[in-house]
């Protein structure tokens, strides 16, 4: 038992110094990948520009094609690990709706670049990866989706097409990483993203006080490019019941 506890430390380390590596080499792929183009770039350019033989991007990944996957699913990795612990404890649907839409934005902005190989070179993967990929989008957006229905049932939005609504709102949410050029440079992110969805909203929102208050914290808050952050358990909005 003794000798075995001793060797743990040392495989912690290694596999510490695994995860560093396979980082490094992911991030430096991504970046020639969005500069030069996945097939215009090499693993022999990978390498030069980390300083690290070709050999080590092997160990890590076994063709370019991996890299590139790891590169566009990395959102959606990210989303599924965070969201649902961000929005857990949240008993009111409609801030738990924003609090979901609002973190979703602010990691989409982080990973800007997966999005953006996800558009221009998703095409260069195998049809087992395209899949992966599409299987791992629908379980991301099956959280927005469950936060719907929460609304819906709970009397915040009126009945809609879930499907459609979740699309629209998601869309919307990553659509600042790959068309904020379009906007003033006086446009935030936080301003982008509530002046979207009070468009898409204006008419799902109950006209219910309880409701609406919630929409008006949200524009405030976003407006003020403030985090919107969960609500204490059995706290209520400016008098409402959470639900």
């Amino acid at each position: 038992m003794k000798e075995e506890a001793a060797v743990q430390p040392g495989k912690k380390r290694s596999s510490e110094r695994r995860q560093r590596r396979h980082a490094m080499i992911l991030g430096i792929a991504t970046e020639l990948f969005i500069e030069k183009g996945f097939h215009a770039t090499t693993t022999e350019d990978i390498a030069r520009k980390g300083a690290f033989s070709v050999g080590l991007i092997y160990r890590h990944f076994s063709k370019k094609e991996d890299i590139l996957f790891a590169a566009i699913q990395s959102t959606s990795h990210r989303i599924l690990s965070e969201l649902p612990a961000l929005i857990h404890d949240e008993p009111n649907p409609l801030r738990r709706f924003f609090i979901a839409l609002r973190n979703y934005h602010r990691i989409d902005i982080e990973n800007k670049q997966s999005s953006i190989l996800g558009v221009r070179e998703s095409k260069s993967l195998g049809r087992d990866q395209i899949e992966e990929l599409k299987r791992l989008e629908k379980a991301s957006t099956n959280i927005i989706s469950d936060c719907i229905e929460a609304c819906i049932a709970a009397g915040a939005f009126r009945p809609v097409d879930v499907e459609m609504l979740t699309y629209q709102v998601v869309m919307h949410v990553y659509n600042w990483s790959l068309n904020a050029w379009r906007f003033s440079p006086r446009r935030k992110p936080e301003n982008y993203l509530r002046a979207g969805l009070e468009n898409l909203l204006r008419s799902v929102v109950s006209a219910e006080r309880k409701w609406m208050d919630v929409l008006a914290e949200f524009a405030l808050e976003a407006s003020s490019e403030k985090p919107l952050q969960k609500r204490p358990a059995g706290k209520s909005l400016k008098g409402a019941k959470a639900t």
